[in-house]
């Protein structure tokens, strides 16, 4: 058995020492040729080679002749040229550019819906609550605390009170679901369903959603009430819809089979009354050219009435500014004769009873005619008008001017004969 290895050198012959287990170690090998990965030998015009294997180099399978070996080096490589490097250099910045970008998608979390104690919700609150746990992986004890967050008002203080309690989380869930469960009666929810209608001006899309609302919540409470769901919602849709040219194209697809669900005649009605609103509703500038000529012609129209209040027609005497007077009609100033004073106010120079009567300024109304004052306690008679006799009338005195002197008004006061006599009676 060979005790070393004859490696062909560079000009000389080197020998390597085996194992004991008639092995080359590699490193020895390399330590004269730093590349080496195993050996080389000729035999019948061929190359056979003996590669090193974790290290060690194995003998052939007819072991370690007399035979000379060469070592086995990797292929030279040759550094490519200067314009080689940089033409593969600008193919892979092509390929990198030319390859699409990946791009890290991340799905947004559900928005979970708060619960503030209305009725019908807190079973779809539940569920939403129970998944939540399972999706966000939420312990145990802490599955409370994330329930809090989403309460509200009353339901937020009972469940609180609850965990104060060390009530577990499946008691809190039914005794939300006992507490806020929809109490209402089977009949009252079909009522209230049945009865739905879409209000004027409601769009179509709401009137859907709370159709199905009202229909879901009854469902809930007895769900073999029906027998087709989905033809009892479309069919009460129909029904419920105000316009009447809708209604009708709706129940005549539907009765012919062109559309089979819920879905898609709301989808329909959907899209039937939005081309409708598109084409009766005019554009912003036509709409607004509108209202400006109409307020327009209201303004013109307000502005001929005034004008025809304003101005007085030609058959319509003129207005007068001027107070009515304030002294009794047929009376005037005893003085001077003229209207608007009295006698005691009068500016005019004083003048007798008797030049004023001869001048005959003031056309005095024909007096009525008297009698003579019947006894005292004595009623008159019913067939014969008479009067109370006065005292001398105003105009005759016995005092008809204040102002002048005594002597004057003595001359001016005419007897109670004579004014009978002017004035005699019927």
């Amino acid at each position: 058995m060979a005790s070393y290895v004859k490696v062909q050198g560079t000009g000389h012959v080197n020998r390597f020492p085996l194992d004991d287990a008639g092995s080359l170690n590699l490193a020895v090998l390399q330590a004269q040729y730093p590349t080496a990965r195993g050996l080389l030998y000729s035999e019948d015009d061929c190359k056979v080679v003996v590669p090193a294997q974790q290290g060690i180099i194995k003998p052939p399978a007819d072991g370690w002749s007399e035979r000379l070996y060469s070592v086995l080096l990797p292929e030279p490589t040759t550094p490519p040229t200067n314009e080689k490097a940089i033409l593969d250099i600008q193919s892979q910045l092509m390929k990198l550019l030319l390859k699409p970008q990946t791009q890290l998608v991340m799905a947004p979390e559900r928005k979970m819906s708060t619960f503030e104690g209305k009725v019908g919700e807190v079973r779809e609150f539940i569920t939403n609550m129970e998944n939540a746990f399972k999706r966000y992986s939420v312990p145990e004890d802490q599955q409370g605390a994330f329930l809090l967050d989403y309460l509200r008002g009353g339901p937020k203080a009972e469940v609180k009170a609850l965990l104060a309690e060390r009530k577990t989380i499946g008691e809190i869930m039914t005794f939300l679901r006992e507490s806020y469960r929809d109490k209402l009666p089977v009949g009252e929810l079909q009522r209230l369903f049945l009865e739905r209608r879409q209000n004027p001006g409601e769009p179509i899309r709401d009137y859907a959603v709370d159709l199905e609302k009202r229909f879901l919540r009854l469902t809930r409470m007895d769900a073999k009430l029906y027998s087709k769901p989905d033809s009892t919602l479309a069919e009460q849709f129909i029904e419920g819809i105000d316009d009447l040219y809708l209604r009708n194209s709706c129940r005549d697809l539907y009765e012919r089979g062109t559309i089979e669900t819920f879905r898609e005649l709301r989808e329909y009605a959907i899209k039937r009354q939005g081309r409708e609103e598109s084409r009766s509703k005019p554009s912003d500038v036509y709409s607004a050219a509108i209202q400006t000529s109409a307020l327009r012609a209201v303004a013109n129209e307000v502005v001929d009435a005034v004008r025809q209040l304003t101005q007085p027609s030609s058959g319509q005497a003129p207005m007068t500014s001027a107070n009515p007077p304030t002294y009794p009609r047929g009376r005037g100033c005893f003085n001077c004769g003229r209207h608007g004073h009295i006698a005691r106010f009068c500016r005019s120079d004083r003048r007798s009873a008797y030049q004023w009567r001869s001048d005959n300024t003031y056309s005095r109304q024909p007096m009525p005619n008297y009698v003579e004052s019947p006894a005292q306690n004595q009623m008159p008679t019913h067939h014969t008008q008479q009067y109370m006799m006065p005292p001398y009338p105003q105009s005759f005195g016995p005092n008809p001017h204040p102002f002048m002197p005594k002597e004057e008004q003595q001359m001016a006061a005419p007897s109670h004969t004579e004014a009978l006599n002017r004035n005699p009676p019927l």
